[in-house]
């Protein structure tokens, strides 16, 4: 075999799709055909396309798998495990199988073809409709012959209705006896659809992971469905005179999120499917997940604790009011932030954040506080009764940490008022202090910093501070300790006070809760630059480039309709065109 290189690679696919991303949905369909086709002594062969689509295969898990049909076509194509149903953000407690198809079928995501659920209510596909209406309205494609075989009824309602040739079946292995029928009896077909649910099935009636026996026994079966589908394909009389691309994907992966590792849609089961785009003139080019170890980065204030004279102590200070956490209202409150100390060493005492005048008995309020290598949160009611929570987690080694502390009526012990902390979402411990809620109305101002009197000198770097009128479940301090923002928070709504402190610059940290209440820097306070990455501990936002980086579904209309030479630019699709590395010619 001779390999003729391409003129685009894996290398620079990233910029080219962010040219194509600039130059807006209105572009040009890209020629995907083998450029040494275009030959005097070359014979013609026609673009023809074979889609089968899997419900409910997660990428991840078909990988782990390795069904031995699929992984043959891996030797001729473009593929990723790790490619995406959708790239937006959406806050859905599912992902269904109607938007999957949605994305697949019509090239647009949910902001235009409005396919939210399996009722397809207000749905716009009129608009935006499947590649396969698309086809068979353009008079470019007078004759393109379609068949389409489905599992669903839905999926045959709503986006193969068009076809010439249509129909629902009962079963998968109907479904693959009419594809295998059309192929080896229609020499004029152009474009062969099947769609297949029995994975999705299994895996909703049992787990949509690898280790599950009817999840696994349900892949290995397609897989031979698939076998048989290919075995007919290349049997085809004029097989020869023709110039398929075979695409294989899925609609969405399981139908509840499972989280494995980092908070990013890589990690969402839901949204992870797997697609192949093969062609015997491919080489083959793996797809692999990008980093997702995305650097934090900023202008933050340093915060130094210093009873030198030409240095004094840094604090910030915000409205004495707004933040009394009132105990005898009811109300439970959250209060969040990351910290990284820049002298890492065993300290006294010296407060973080507080509402507080000062660390001492005879001052109600609590307040955030770092002894030796942990820290605590400490709480006085103004009489000598103090209550200190202490957490064993080591703060002081030159990392980001996150630290939580909720204010709470706690619902095992007769509504009676604790608080509990945790260390980068992890749960350290509670305590009660029902006999100190008047705490919780001291007049001192919100405060980062070390407060009048403190011992110790730590040196520390302060960001996102977060305050919610809510006492967060476990569960999700556990899941969103990470988040270096609050976009995309599940508790967005009560957020009361939110300063990301990433000003870098002047004397203000602002608050961009929509509450307007600014800390004041004074003392001896600096503007610090970082750039730190931790994917244990940080979760920056991953914008939408990084999730264009696999193949997402909207793409897979783009590849079909280039592959077909399509010449109309205002499809208004939000699809991106796939090469693989090499070519390889008999």
């Amino acid at each position: 075999m001779k390999k003729i290189k391409s003129s685009l690679v894996v290398a620079i696919l990233l910029p080219v799709l962010l040219v194509l991303a600039i130059s807006g949905c209105n572009k040009k369909f890209e020629r995907l055909l083998t450029p040494h086709t275009d030959t005097t002594t070359y014979v013609v062969q026609q673009p023809k396309v074979l889609y089968l689509i899997i419900d409910g295969a997660v990428g991840t898990e078909i990988q782990n798998i390795n069904p031995f049909g699929i992984n043959q076509l891996s030797k001729n194509a473009v593929y990723s495990w790790n490619a995406l149903a959708d790239y937006n953000s959406y806050v859905d407690p599912t992902y269904t199988d109607g938007e999957g198809w949605a994305n697949m079928m019509t090239g647009v995501t949910r902001s235009k073809h409005r396919v939210a659920d399996n009722t397809f209510s207000g749905n716009n596909l009129a608009e935006y409709p499947s590649f396969i209406k698309m086809i068979k309205r353009d008079a470019d494609y007078k004759g393109k012959f379609i068949a389409a075989f489905s599992a669903s009824p839905d999926f045959n309602n709503y986006f193969s209705d068009s076809a010439d040739i249509h129909s629902t079946l009962p079963t998968d292995d109907a479904v693959k006896s009419a594809v295998v029928k059309v192929l080896d009896t229609s020499s004029k077909v152009d474009v062969v659809v099947g769609q297949f649910h029995s994975v999705a099935a299994a895996g909703a009636a049992n787990g949509y992971t690898s280790s599950v026996p009817e999840y696994n026994t349900a892949i290995v079966h397609i897989d031979s469905c698939i076998q048989s589908i290919m075995t007919a394909l290349k049997s085809r009389p004029t097989y020869s005179k023709e110039k398929w691309l075979v695409v294989l994907a899925s609609n969405k992966g399981s139908d509840t999120a499972t989280w494995k590792g980092a908070d990013t849609k890589f990690q969402d089961s839901r949204r992870n499917t797997f697609v192949f785009f093969y062609s015997p003139t491919y080489g083959s080019t793996y797809v692999g997940q990008p980093n997702t170890g995305i650097t934090f980065t900023g202008v933050a204030p340093q915060l130094t604790n210093s009873n030198n004279p030409g240095n004094p102590q840094a604090q910030a200070t915000t409205d004495n009011g707004f933040f009394n956490f009132n105990a005898n209202t009811g109300k439970e409150y959250t209060v969040e932030f990351k910290i990284k100390i820049l002298n890492p060493g065993s300290f006294n005492y010296p407060t973080l954040f507080s509402k507080r005048a000062k660390f001492a008995a005879a001052n109600n309020g609590w307040l955030f506080f770092c002894q030796g290598n942990y820290w605590g949160i400490n709480m006085s009611n103004g009489s000598g009764n103090v209550q200190t929570l202490a957490s064993s987690a080591n703060i002081n080694d030159g990392a980001w940490h996150t630290l939580t502390g909720e204010f709470y009526n706690e619902p095992s012990d007769a509504g009676k008022r604790y608080v509990k902390a945790y260390n980068d979402g992890v749960y350290t411990g509670k305590v009660n202090i029902e006999d100190r809620k008047d705490l919780m109305n001291s007049t001192a101002p919100l405060a980062i910093g070390a407060l009048a009197g403190d011992g110790g000198n730590p040196n520390f770097l302060i960001t996102s501070i977060k305050v919610f009128n809510v006492a967060l479940p476990d569960s999700v301090v556990q899941k969103n300790f990470k988040k270096t923002g609050v976009v995309g928070h599940p508790y967005l709504s009560n957020v009361i006070g939110y300063w990301p402190c990433l000003d870098g610059k002047g004397s203000a940290l602002t608050d961009e809760s929509g509450f307007g209440h600014d800390f004041t820097l004074t003392g001896g306070y600096t503007w610090n630059s970082f750039s730190d990455t931790d994917p244990l501990r940080l979760s920056p936002d991953v914008n939408t480039s990084t999730y264009r980086q696999v193949p997402n579904s909207v793409d897979i209309p783009y590849m079909i309709l280039s592959w077909l030479n399509a010449k109309k630019p205002n499809w208004d699709l939000s699809g991106y065109p796939w090469t693989p590395n090499t070519f390889v010619a008999n």
